[in-house]
């Protein structure tokens, strides 16, 4: 089985503390699910595992592009990096 999101969420909940409110959201999609988790207000994720069942690979995901180097943009609106649709 593939997991992705295991280690970082692992590190980010070693640093909570005991008495930190923490909620589970399970999202299914085809053959993958995502656990996200989060601090009960449904806004601050503090972390996701994204699975699929034996013997399916996990979707690729989009590789953001690099920032060139230079002068900050004027309007201040960044480039969003691409995101994994689980429900396409």
């Amino acid at each position: 089985m593939e997991a992705a999101g295991l280690t970082c969420l692992l590190a980010t909940l070693s640093g909570l503390s005991l008495d930190e409110r923490l909620m589970q959201e399970i999202l299914r999609a085809g053959p993958h699910t995502v656990n996200v988790f989060h601090r009960g207000d449904g806004c601050r994720i503090v972390g996701a595992v994204l699975y699929g069942k034996p013997g399916v690979a996990l979707p690729v995901l989009p590789i953001p592009r690099t920032k060139r180097l230079g002068p900050a943009p004027r309007s201040g609106a960044l480039g969003m990096p691409g995101q994994l649709d689980l429900f396409a």
